[in-house]
């Protein structure tokens, strides 16, 4: 093989290297095995497809607790298994002030769970660790499949 080729073929994998590094590290997601939607927008429309709410979770930028919520509650089997039931996506309020806006969200992270139409089920304010959010999970999941509303809604703020 000629110098030119395996410089060439070393570029590539350079490039893919970084990019994939790259999206690891600035992915909000990474750490869990949550079947993220790949925008608001997809997530309603895969929940009015599946009749699953979808699980708004509204981060920001350097925010301490929504990295948490990430890293470990989303990251914990109890939850990874009871979200099978929803359509989870994040958010970042950064690049959907609009999205905020409409949710009205004042903190984060704020964990919003809507049907297919925008019509908020239920939401959570704040860190919610694995154990306490599994249950949530099962308890919204459960609601939405009966048609009812989540008992306690809208929900806690959790600190």
């Amino acid at each position: 093989m000629s110098l030119r080729a395996r410089t060439f073929g070393w570029t590539i994998t350079a490039i893919v290297v970084t990019l994939v590094v790259g999206r690891i590290a600035v992915d909000p997601a990474s750490g869990n095995k949550l079947p993220w939607a790949l925008s608001y927008e997809d997530a309603l429309r895969r929940s009015a497809q599946s009749g699953k709410p979808a699980m708004v979770v509204f981060s920001s930028r350097g925010c301490t607790w929504c990295r948490k919520l990430q890293t470990e509650t989303f990251a914990d089997a109890r939850v990874e298994t009871a979200a099978k039931q929803v359509i989870p996506v994040l958010v970042s309020t950064d690049e959907r002030p609009d999205l905020a806006a409409e949710y009205n969200v004042t903190t984060v992270p704020l964990t919003v769970f809507v049907d297919g139409k925008a019509n908020r089920l239920d939401s959570v304010g704040g860190y919610v660790d694995a154990d306490i959010f599994a249950k949530i999970l099962v308890e919204v999941s459960a609601a939405a499949k009966r048609g009812e509303p989540v008992p306690g809604s809208p929900r806690r703020s959790i600190w």
